[in-house]
């Protein structure tokens, strides 16, 4: 089952995915990647955590120019594929993956090996991330609540 986690930009959805991953982190093997927003210098920088751990800068918008760091989603990746996980968290996943960049390898991969995951998603970009990927067995959530983890 994959969940698509989605609502309007800057409704606190990585800030859930972190307390819900504060909440499972210690009962359940998740791999968790999240993407936390910062500003400096009149940029938005989103940091990517792994397992509440950040990991390096992920994406650079100035001016609106998206600048992203492909070897550091690569590294997720990696880890995607190297260690066995019960539970996926992906945030987030938008026209970037949409045009095979950032996440896209990550997700091609979970949704192929079917690993239960939630993939967090724009709201405007819902219907073509799913079309896009050819996802199946989906759900689309806008809370965290009721999620089934096994």
């Amino acid at each position: 089952m994959f969940y698509i986690y989605s609502s309007k930009i800057n409704t606190g959805k990585t800030t859930k995915l972190f307390d819900l991953e504060k909440k499972i982190i210690n009962r359940y093997n998740v791999c968790s990647f999240l993407s936390v927003k910062r500003f400096k210098n009149n940029k938005r920088i989103y940091d990517l955590y792994f397992n509440g751990k950040k990991i390096n800068k992920i994406v650079e918008v100035e001016n609106k120019k998206i600048y992203y760091y492909q070897k550091v989603f690569d590294f997720a990746f990696y880890i995607i594929k190297k260690y066995n996980f019960e539970f996926y968290i992906i945030d987030e996943a938008g026209l970037l993956e949409l045009s095979k960049k950032g996440f896209y390898k990550t997700i091609k991969y979970l949704i192929k090996k079917d690993k239960k995951s939630i993939f967090v998603v724009r709201d405007f970009l819902v219907e073509s991330f799913i079309e896009f990927f050819k996802i199946k067995n989906y759900k689309v959530i806008n809370s965290l609540n009721n999620i089934c983890l096994k």
